[in-house]
This record gives structure tokens, sequence and C-alpha cells, in this order.
């Protein structure tokens, strides 16, 4: 099962209403930011292994799921914006493994 980072963002009419474990919580927009930046240099890194393509499904929260970059009503961007562009466009250098 894929481990996933959840960020509840206070005031999101969605997520307020669902229990959340503790354990897949993170504290805030910087741990959640820095779980993406670990998955996709990840991915990078294997790009050198072969791989061809890495996609990330969850844009949004959704109707039972906090796990997107978005809150359910896009109102609120979740991680920091200029770090998951750099960690998009491949500058992983400084990207603990």
């Amino acid at each position: 099962m894929r481990k996933v980072a959840v960020l509840v963002v206070a005031g999101n009419r969605v997520c307020n209403r669902i229990e959340l474990s503790p354990a897949r919580g993170v504290g805030g927009s910087d741990q959640l930011t820095a779980a993406y930046e670990k998955m996709l240099a990840k991915a990078w890194r294997l790009k050198e292994q072969g791989l061809s393509a890495a996609i990330y499904t969850q844009i949004t929260d959704v109707e039972t799921e906090c796990n997107g970059l978005l809150t359910y009503d896009r109102q609120v961007i979740k991680p920091d914006v200029r770090r998951v562009n750099a960690v998009n466009t491949g500058h992983i250098d400084k990207i603990a493994e």
C-alpha cells in the first residue's frame, strides 16, 4: 500500500468532517511539500533506471480523501508552489533520498 500525506486545512467543508488517522496526517504545508518533494525526487532518480513516466493523480481533495495538492473547493493551495515547481522540473539535488 502506498503511503499518503494528508493535510487538512481549517475550514475545509469536506475534510473537516472526515476522521483521519494521526499517522497519515502531516503537520502543515512544509511537511506536505517535503513529502511531495521526496516522492518526485524518487521518480526522477528512477528515470536513470528506465522509468518513462510518473503520474500524480490526486490534484485536489475529493469527497472522502484529503490528500490533494488543492482543497476540494480549490481555494487553498496546500504545498509551497515554488518548491513543487522546482521538483516537478527536476531540481532534486538538495532533496534527500
